[in-house]
């Protein structure tokens, strides 16, 4: 990844961390049971759908000279990732939602129920945005540099992408 794409993301994580800090101080933005429900939640969410091809990922962007079909592989698993990322992020929202709904009655407990369903998919979008992204990013990028074209990976992501048993039934 180049420099301005690296000072970009960077001043773009400041100017986030700076609204926050003008909202209020930055530990009303922490919530560490959402945090760690996120984190681990996505981790072993991406481990399901992405199986073997998860340790594969970084041995793919390290290799001087992957084939397509790595490449290809490599690109369905971080999409893989961001698709659990929001997964994780619906279930943990839904969650909220229900607690919030048990104790309506209680105001004390409506406050930091809200702020708990509303971290959630802030963490997600950062998360995504500064290191998901750049993983599939890392992807496309290594590709262009090999010059394996789009179709090429596109061709073999198809192939690469387990069937459901429907489309399996109808094949």
């Amino acid at each position: 990844m180049d420099w301005p794409r690296h000072a970009g993301r960077t001043m773009l994580g400041l100017l986030v961390l700076a609204a926050m800090q003008l909202g209020g101080p930055l530990q009303i933005f922490v919530h560490l049971p959402s945090a760690i429900v996120l984190g681990f939640g996505t981790l072993a969410a991406w481990g399901l759908l992405s199986g073997r091809a998860l340790p594969s990922l970084r041995r793919t962007l390290a290799a001087p000279r992957p084939s397509p079909t790595e490449l290809a592989t490599a690109r369905v698993t971080a999409r893989a990732g961001r698709r659990a990322l929001w997964s994780v992020t619906s279930a943990a929202a839904a969650v909220h939602l229900i607690q919030l709904m048990m104790y309506i009655n209680d105001l004390s407990a409506i406050g930091p129920l809200i702020a708990a369903l509303f971290l959630g998919p802030l963490y997600a979008l950062l998360l995504d945005c500064t290191v998901l992204s750049s993983v599939e990013q890392a992807v496309v990028q290594k590709a262009a540099s090999l010059g394996v074209a789009d179709t090429v990976i596109d061709t073999a992501e198809r192939s690469a992408r387990p069937r459901s048993s429907r489309t399996q039934a109808q094949h």
